[in-house]
């Protein structure tokens, strides 16, 4: 059993339960997180690896006409007679699926849309009819929203609606561990590709630059998402927003560096854009954090000031993350790689290890002994 979200395990009992052929009894999902955390490619990549089709209904306040229909005049019988059309999108008949293939009817901003159209979905859901027509045992539904703090335009879900459905909020543990790892794995997945727009030529990896995998992993997911609805930077870093930045990186022989600059910055934001540029300069002295706990003697050590000083605030975060499970080796461990720094950079890190976790002081003599031994810089 896996510890954590697992979001292809969850799609599987919830595409089983509504595939029994058992009215009422299939429990769809809605998944809520703030934007750009990839919940719809959770999603495509759950239904490519079942093999079923896949249909995106992205809702808004505007009527969907696969769910609300449309009224046309009835040119069988009488021109001013008006008649009240569905489209079979919803109940899986549509032009591509093959015949015993399983379809997925993603619904993605669910939150965005009028109470009327969820009004209409619940009969899908419930009682899996339309308009007298029955759903399929081979069509599934998922559903997708930004919580209404996210600022998104999402507001809150009927009661109803929420009654059918089992609903799952993507926590920051799930984004920073589970959706991270699984976004790696599909980020170091693209194979060399070769594009040309308008004379300008796209060469490199189909899916992401290795300088943000390098830096993505060396702050353990910290970087991966961050997101504040009050932000006032137009962009923040998101899987979306670092894919998009991958893009610019392999065509940035058409960018001077003052442009490249203006438009990185508003795809990930300012702020985490400096740190990855500065990351890129020193990326050759940066040890991983785990690196350190595993074998301090062997890590890497920065030379430079700025990089010894991202190296224990990254240390100092992965002891963070740690908790209360942090061992005594791990302690020992990071105590001796800070001894092998520059003496202000070692005690400033034993410092910030210290705040970071009030478990390690707990846990080992090698605390005490490097308290006692810089005693003259205030410890």
């Amino acid at each position: 059993m896996i510890d954590g979200l697992d979001y292809s395990q969850l799609l599987n009992v919830s595409r089983a339960t509504q595939c029994a052929g058992i009215g009422g009894a299939g429990v769809p999902l809605t998944f809520f997180g703030p934007p750009g955390v990839a919940k719809t490619g959770m999603i495509e990549d759950f239904v490519r690896a079942v093999g079923d089709y896949l249909r995106v209904i992205i809702l808004g306040r505007i009527p969907n006409i696969d769910i609300g229909g449309m009224i046309v005049p009835d040119k069988m019988t009488s021109p001013t007679k008006l008649i009240h059309l569905i489209t079979e999108t919803l109940i899986g008949i549509i032009d591509g699926v093959e015949p015993g293939q399983g379809v997925c009817i993603f619904f993605d901003e669910i939150g965005n849309t009028t109470d009327e159209q969820v009004t209409a979905i619940l009969s899908l859901l419930e009682s899996r009819y339309l308009e007298g027509r029955r759903v399929p045992d081979n069509v599934w539904y998922v559903f997708a929203t930004n919580n209404e703090k996210d600022n998104c335009g999402s507001h809150a879900l009927t009661r109803s609606f929420l009654d059918r459905v089992s609903s799952i909020e993507l926590s920051e543990e799930d984004i920073k561990g589970p959706i991270f790892r699984s976004w790696q794995r599909w980020a170091v997945g693209g194979n060399s590709k070769v594009g040309s727009i308008q004379g300008l030529v796209y060469d490199g990896p189909e899916i992401v630059h290795p300088d943000i995998l390098a830096y993505l992993m060396w702050k353990e997911g910290e970087a991966f998402h961050k997101f504040d609805a009050n932000s006032k930077d137009k962009a923040q870093p998101g899987p979306r927003s670092w894919t998009k930045l991958s893009c610019i990186l392999h065509m940035q022989q058409h960018l001077s560096e003052h442009n490249l600059d203006r438009m990185a910055r508003g795809i990930i934001g300012s702020d985490i854009f400096s740190e990855f540029m500065g990351f890129r300069e020193i990326i050759n002295e940066l040890p991983m954090a785990a690196d350190i706990i595993e074998d301090p003697s062997m890590a890497k050590l920065p030379e430079r000031a700025d990089a010894c000083y991202a190296v224990i605030c990254n240390l100092a975060t992965h002891v963070a993350g740690i908790g209360d499970l942090i061992s005594p080796k791990q302690v020992e461990h990071s105590i001796e790689y800070l001894e092998r720094l520059p003496e202000t950079f070692g005690v400033y890190g034993f410092r910030l290890c210290n705040d970071a976790n009030p478990e390690f002081s707990q846990k080992t003599e090698a605390f005490a002994r490097f308290s006692h031994s810089h005693t003259d810089l205030g410890l």
